[in-house]
């Protein structure tokens, strides 16, 4: 998703991922497609990754934890807490379809898909979120 936003014109992406063999091919993909100026790839598992993120906003989130591996709420409020969300972003969570992410007390579902045992959902932080989060 990274390298897809970047080719619609983001000007920048950070990729976490603590899997040495998914790291090798985001670098390989990254240079093959002259994007690694733009790519900012961080080794590390989530949420301990985060301090290496900074705090300012991003604009795209998207979690592709091992399905049923990494609750949804604490993350994002990690996320939250870490200033890496605001009211502009966009949180997109992948995670299996028997295992909805709840999130409904800090951010509201806009878009939910289904592909066999795969959720999606897309959501945006809701209007009562807490005022320190932005």
């Amino acid at each position: 998703l990274a390298l897809e936003a970047l080719s619609r014109g983001a000007a920048q992406a950070v990729v976490v991922d603590v899997a040495p063999e998914a790291i090798a091919v985001i670098e390989r993909n990254t240079a093959a497609l002259r994007y690694s100026e733009n790519v900012r790839v961080v080794r590390g598992r989530l949420p301990a990754a985060l301090s290496r993120l900074g705090n300012t906003p991003f604009d795209l989130i998207f979690c592709d934890p091992p399905y049923g591996t990494v609750s949804a709420l604490p993350l994002v409020e990690a996320l939250l807490a870490q200033g890496l969300v605001g009211r502009e972003t966009t949180l997109v969570w992948e995670d299996g379809s028997d295992a909805p992410p709840a999130l409904e007390a800090i951010a509201t579902p806009i878009h939910r898909r289904e592909h066999g045992d795969t959720l999606m959902t897309v959501w945006r932080l809701s209007n009562d979120a807490p005022q320190r989060v932005c």
